[in-house]
């Protein structure tokens, strides 16, 4: 059992607890899930992202810029709350592109969309 559905019973016995896999399931599949997962702005302070740009280091991964690793959740965050988003964690490899130049990327994109109101490297 995670750590999450030991403790959040006991702090917030309404909150469902909800984890989505970026690209892994499918952008379709994840948008299905949080829909259906998504308790509404009620219950709701901020909403969450994560997502790591594995560049080529992985056989099936590619080099990705922040837009594109985040643009189809933060759309589909949108579309579900008017809650602010937080990028909870990401960051980016090295390998396969510029790393220097992936996060100049990423603080265009977050100057392009005021939702995002914060990131964790």
């Amino acid at each position: 059992m995670s750590i999450e559905r030991r403790l959040m019973p006991r702090r917030c016995p309404l909150a469902p607890v909800a984890r989505g896999r970026n690209r892994v399931a499918g952008e379709r599949a994840l948008a299905a899930r949080l829909a259906s997962l998504y308790p509404g702005d009620d219950f709701v302070d901020w909403t969450c992202l994560d997502g790591y740009n594995w560049g080529t280091s992985q056989p099936w991964s590619s080099w990705q810029s922040f837009g594109d690793l985040f643009g189809p959740g933060i759309a589909q965050l949108r579309a579900l709350s008017t809650r602010p988003v937080h990028v909870a964690e990401t960051g980016s490899t090295e390998v396969g592109g510029d790393k220097a130049a992936w996060i100049t990327d990423m603080f265009a994109y977050l100057d392009q969309h005021p939702e995002v109101r914060g990131v964790t490297w």
